[in-house]
């Protein structure tokens, strides 16, 4: 008997209470416990809680089999709010570990898109306005996924004053997830690498007008469109400086950001950043917006699925020197054909086609002429939603014959491309 246990006597003069040290070493074990002996309307309330178990002290090797089963489980016992692994499909923000790059994994530009998903801005005072240069890095602090983006001005220009850094999120995603008053927590990580004399602020807007509808073409600025937030704010130089950090916020959503959507971005800003070179000022990742009040681990999804997520938005056709890539077409006239360009996956809208970097031209295979060629940019003229196509007409040839059948295909320099742009 162990050293501490009740004896009779103690039992008959009335301390009949008996704790867990009362009892012998494998006294009570489960052979020795009648079947139905401990039901759960045997136990007190409360009696039982995850504080009460040792550490280890249930776990599914000690588990009979079927011991859990549907049936056993109360109506209510479970919900999302007690799931703490999380559920998947959280994150209202797209390649925000940035893994898709389909511009290239060096994009200079201004007020418009780097990274997949991911616009830049930068201003001065004089409302002039500078390029950004948004570049891929490895060893991301999440690990063994993705990429960071590392963010720097083009230019040695004075006096910039704003530099922003983020993503508009599509309605019909908000509307899913979100209503107004529900919690929503903003995370990401940045890397400050230089001084800026300027507030680092998280910006959550909505598009004034509409859905999906902004103010301002592709500039993200807090100028522009409706405040729904602005949860984060810090001198960005009490940053520590060459090391990752984690910032989290977390505010209430409105009815027109779930209804309309929403711009989140950083925005360095509230005077002369006092930057005139074009070293790297930040580095970023992990960027994920979700529903509740908690920053959870970031949600890492394959290449695959987001490469397609991105596709939604924009698609890019490159480096297709040759005639591998040849479309059925019809003749338009004497100097037009038409075809349908397959996508990748469906563009949410009719998209703004454009083509650059050597692209070359355009080659028409006649069956019986020899192939004649364009140089002109195709226009849509039929976009069907959710179709896997969209069709274009190609104008610039001669000697084509309306309603005879061609091939045509894109013949591209090595650094030329063929975008088609639905981003919001």
């Amino acid at each position: 008997m162990a050293s501490n246990s009740k004896n009779i006597a103690e039992l008959l003069n009335g301390d009949t209470t008996l704790t867990a040290t009362d009892i012998a070493n494998d006294a009570v074990t489960a052979d020795k416990i009648a079947t139905g002996a401990v039901v759960a309307d045997g136990l007190g309330a409360g009696s039982v809680t995850v504080t009460a178990l040792g550490a280890g002290s249930v776990t599914a090797t000690k588990l009979g089999a079927s011991a859990v089963t549907t049936a056993k489980i109360n109506a209510g016992a479970v919900t999302t709010a007690k799931i703490t692994g999380n559920l998947g499909r959280r994150n209202m923000i797209r390649n925000g570990d940035m893994q898709i790059w389909q511009r290239g994994t060096t994009v200079s530009t201004q007020s418009d898109v780097s990274a997949d998903g991911w616009s830049v801005y930068s201003t001065d005072s004089g409302v002039g306005n500078y390029g950004v240069v948004v570049t891929r890095q490895e060893t991301s602090p999440l690990g063994e996924y993705g990429y960071y983006a590392q963010v720097a001005q083009s230019g040695t220009q004075t006096g910039i004053n704003y530099l922003t850094f983020g993503q508009r999120i599509e309605s019909t995603i908000t509307k899913s997830q979100l209503s107004s008053g529900d919690k929503v927590t903003f995370s990401c990580y940045i890397r400050r690498k230089q001084n800026a004399a300027s507030n680092l602020t998280v910006q959550v807007r909505y598009p004034s007008g509409g859905v999906d509808t902004y103010q301002s073409g592709g500039t993200l600025l807090s100028a522009y469109d409706t405040l729904i937030a602005a949860p984060y704010q810090v001198s960005f130089n009490s940053l520590t400086l060459n090391t990752w950090v984690r910032i989290t916020a977390t505010f209430d959503a409105t009815s027109a950001m779930a209804n309309r959507g929403c711009a989140v971005f950083l925005e360095n800003g509230g005077g002369n950043l006092g930057v005139s070179n074009t070293n790297p000022l930040y580095d970023t990742t992990g960027w994920q917006l979700e529903k509740g009040e908690t920053a959870t681990a970031y949600e890492h999804l394959s290449y695959a699925e987001e490469l397609a997520t991105c596709q939604r938005y924009y698609q890019r056709i490159s480096q297709s020197g040759g005639d591998f890539y040849v479309m059925t077409s019809k003749g338009q006239s004497s100097n037009a054909v038409r075809f349908a360009q397959q996508l990748a996956v469906p563009l949410r809208v009719s998209p703004t086609i454009s083509q650059g970097g050597g692209i070359g031209t355009w080659r028409i295979f006649r069956p019986t002429q020899g192939v004649v060629t364009s140089s002109s940019t195709p226009t849509v003229i039929g976009f069907v939603e959710n179709a896997g196509f969209v069709s274009l007409q190609l104008d610039g040839i001669s000697g084509t014959q309306d309603n005879y059948l061609y091939g045509t295909s894109p013949s591209f320099g090595s650094a030329g491309y063929f975008n088609m742009d639905s981003e919001l």
